[in-house]
């Protein structure tokens, strides 16, 4: 076998592992510590091979390892088939560039620079993708941490953006300091500048909880959630009755656990302009009955629309609030299909009167700007009424990038999903959850200031720049001294 045929083959096995480590450490139920791994295998072969190989090595194992999302995109969420082929194919072609700017960089003989570079390519990515695109920050690789807290507790200081720099440089540095023909000296350099970059936000996450006072005001909060038999079923529709009546039941044990307010799903029902007054007498009644407040989710009609609302309903039967959700489901909620409501985005924040509790819905905490503005006009607790696509799909994931909302601003994040998780968690991502009906906790109401929400999307700003820092030798006209690939694959 001759080198090119090895080096062909080598290149072809580390494509196929890291799909496969793409396909288990990414995507709606990721295994956490097989994230950081997944990039190695291509990019330990790209410093072996051509600057050709190295692209197509780094897309297709992007690609292979996205392929299984197909059905989430195309068929749940609704996403045109146009868009998922662009999502899929654009993102492929990224981290294809990135496994070829990380070969340049080795070649060049700048092995640190080569290390971040894949991380600063990724954050940009992502950054540009939530300024852009309808889902927002969904898409980030950081929330395959969020089951770690001390690795989590890097986004209270960076976003999300710093959580996937950190995955991300770890196999590019392991990468960088493996490839052949650099100095012993060189190797030192990127194994210690890596080793500083993850110890110092990981220390930082462990200290940070072990610190965290114990909460100083809270207030017992429950997430209810009992699956219709379809979701966002019309209030007219024959097997209407029987949920509500399954909801006035599960409420009085909610409150005797202590609850003084439920929140309860998104869109539990269809309600059109003439039912409106009707509906909300009801659920008003309910309210006062089990002498709870409720925050209840429905596709509203209001002023000749139709609008994703929360609703909070007082224990003492009085006002309710109406929060209108601000971001829409392309393809499930706006250009809706046909039998499904054609929703109006809303544009106003909105509170529980007399208490810094803010009202969102689902999607909206996929967008980290939207959980920042709430925190500076003083929210400590979002509560969001949520609907997931169940336990095959992304109940976890949609949980968990809540639950990251709040530690990027301090807050807790009381959701109800039908079709997924009842979770609470608290301002350090710590995730209590229900796969059954009701979950009841004594929620922190104080909520704590954190890095992030001081300073907003810095880290994506430097990751930026970092990236800018890489393809500055590559595109010089200086020449640099080329490193000597000896023994790049065995014989």
């Amino acid at each position: 076998m001759d080198s090119a045929t090895r080096r062909l083959a080598a290149t072809a096995v580390a494509t196929l592992v890291s799909a496969l480590l793409w396909t288990l450490g990414s995507g709606l139920t990721p295994v956490a510590a097989i994230t950081w791994l997944a990039p190695l295998p291509v990019l330990l072969v790209a410093s072996r091979t051509g600057p050709l190989l190295a692209f197509a090595a780094g897309a297709l194992a992007w690609l292979g390892g996205q392929l299984p999302l197909w059905t989430y995109y195309a068929g749940e969420i609704g996403m045109p088939v146009p868009l998922v082929l662009g999502l899929f194919v654009g993102t492929a072609l990224v981290f294809g560039l990135a496994a070829w700017l990380f070969r340049s960089l080795v070649h060049k003989g700048l092995p640190v620079f080569a290390a971040l570079s894949v991380p600063a390519v990724w954050v940009t990515l992502e950054y540009l993708f939530s300024l852009a695109m309808p889902h927002g920050a969904y898409w980030s690789l950081a929330y395959t941490q969020s089951d770690l807290p001390p690795v989590a507790q890097t986004a209270s200081v960076t976003g999300v953006w710093g959580l996937t720099f950190l995955v991300l440089l770890v196999p590019a540095a392991i990468a960088a300091t493996l490839a052949p023909g650099l100095s012993r000296r060189s190797r030192r350099t990127t194994a210690l500048v890596a080793l500083v970059l993850v110890a110092v936000p990981v220390g930082y996450g462990v200290v940070r909880l072990a610190t965290a006072p114990e909460p100083r005001d809270t207030v017992a909060m429950a997430a209810l959630s009992i699956d219709a038999p379809w979701p966002v079923m019309p209030y007219e529709a024959p097997e209407a009755p029987a949920l509500v009546e399954a909801y006035r039941a599960a409420l009085p044990a909610v409150a005797d656990a202590g609850a003084e307010i439920v929140v309860l799903p998104e869109k539990i029902f269809w309600v059109r302009e003439t039912d409106a007054a009707e509906f909300l007498a009801t659920w008003s009644a309910m309210a006062v009955d089990a002498r709870v407040d409720l925050v209840v989710g429905a596709a509203l009609g209001q002023d000749g629309a139709t609008y994703n609302v929360a609703i909070h309903l007082p224990a003492d039967g009085g006002t309710p609030t109406a929060y209108r959700k601000h971001h829409m489901i392309p393809g499930l909620e706006t250009d809706a299909p046909a039998g499904e409501p054609e929703l109006t985005p809303g544009e106003e924040p909105a509170f529980v009167p007399g208490t810094p509790w803010g009202l969102v819905v689902c999607k909206d905490l996929d967008f980290p700007r939207l959980a920042a503005d709430y925190r500076a006009a003083g929210a400590t607790v979002l509560l969001a009424p949520a609907l997931d696509f169940g336990a095959d799909y992304d109940e976890w994931l949609h949980s968990r990038s809540a639950a990251m909302r709040g530690i990027e601003q301090g807050l807790s994040v009381v959701r109800a999903a039908e079709q997924g998780l009842a979770t609470i968690s608290d301002p350090y991502g710590r995730v209590s959850e229900s796969g059954g009906t009701a979950i009841v906790v004594s929620v922190d109401t104080a909520g704590t200031t954190t890095v992030y929400g001081l300073l907003g999307d810095w880290f994506a700003w430097l990751a930026a720049l970092v990236l800018a820092a890489c393809l500055f030798p590559i595109l010089s006209r200086r020449p640099r001294p080329a490193v000597t690939l000896a023994a790049s694959l065995p014989t």
